[in-house]
């Protein structure tokens, strides 16, 4: 499994043309960021397998779920984005999340990773390339 580029893009995009991000008012902990897109990157994949599923109900329980507002999940990501040493963990963390919940990714990822090393077009950021 793999935390949906697109998501990522857009925010690096929103992130990228505004000023200095902020810390918000009711930033998430590392902790739950990485919960959280642990379940909206399972979330995405069971989307992918069941086209009829209807993501947006699926992403509205997964916040309340965590007990947490669509805008307050998006202030935190957006400024983790300009803390980019604090997001590589929190991905990290949620990458081990899918990990734990799912075999058959651990094994997908750890393949993934393998050949992304060998890459040397690689940034090691996720959708950046040189």
């Amino acid at each position: 499994m793999k935390i949906s580029l697109l998501t990522l893009t857009f925010f690096v995009i929103l992130v990228s043309c505004s000023d200095a991000t902020d810390k918000p008012k009711n930033l998430l902990d590392s902790k739950t960021m990485s919960e959280m897109i642990a379940d909206f990157a399972i979330n995405e994949q069971l989307g992918l397998m069941n086209q009829d599923g209807n993501m947006e109900i699926s992403s509205k329980y997964i916040l309340k779920k965590h007990h947490v507002k669509g805008q307050d999940f998006s202030d935190s990501y957006a400024y983790y984005l300009s803390k980019p040493r604090e997001l590589q963990r929190i991905l990290k963390k949620a990458q081990k999340i899918i990990k734990e919940k799912d075999p058959n990714a651990a094994e997908y990822i750890d393949k993934k990773e393998k050949s992304d090393k060998n890459d040397p077009s690689d940034t090691g950021r996720p959708g950046m390339t040189h």
